[in-house]
């Protein structure tokens, strides 16, 4: 039932995810060396996240559990901040031996740190738009803290871009 509500989104949701699944199957017919096994991999990825949107509805049904969410996934960023500071000033390894004072991946890789950190901080901004400031003042500076952190040391310019973007819709929300 809370998926009803949805219906048009989710099926344009299905058929993006079926693309990327047939244009990958695809890849081969197409192109002359064409790494298959490596791109049917990162289709099965990319669909497998996609699934994952649809559990949100089912998990997020009122606003405690939105707020359990929002701060399961603020530790998990509080602590993957920690790790690539720590890892940008030299103190602790990373996954692939970067040097100090450059991009870090955490303990998730890059792109995955980047994208934990842009949902955190975007999570953040969201819960100030809708007014939770008020009431959850500390969990929602410590979300924007760990998410600024967070894209920052896992340096994803299109990261930054979405953030800003998504910054400028809660500004017209709120000011609405």
């Amino acid at each position: 039932a809370p998926l009803r509500k949805g219906g048009w989104t989710l099926v344009g949701a299905g058929l993006l995810l079926a693309l990327v699944v047939v244009a990958a199957l695809l890849g081969p017919a197409l192109t002359d060396g064409y790494p298959f096994a490596t791109k049917l991999v990162s289709a099965a990825k990319f669909v497998a996240y996609g699934c994952l949107v649809v559990a949100v509805p089912l998990i997020v049904r009122r606003g405690a559990d939105a707020l359990a969410l929002l701060t399961a996934v603020t530790a998990t960023a509080v602590a993957a901040a920690a790790v690539g500071v720590l890892q940008l000033i030299g103190l602790i390894g990373n996954l692939d031996e970067t040097p100090a004072g450059r991009r870090m991946p955490s303990f998730l890789g890059y792109h995955d740190f980047a994208a934990l950190a842009g949902v955190t901080l975007a999570s953040a901004i969201a819960g100030i738009a809708v007014g939770w400031w008020r009431h959850q003042r500390p969990l929602l500076a410590v979300a924007a803290a760990a998410g600024v952190i967070g894209v920052i040391i896992a340096g994803s310019l299109a990261n930054m871009a979405a953030l800003a973007v998504g910054a400028v819709v809660a500004l017209a929300a709120m000011a609405a």
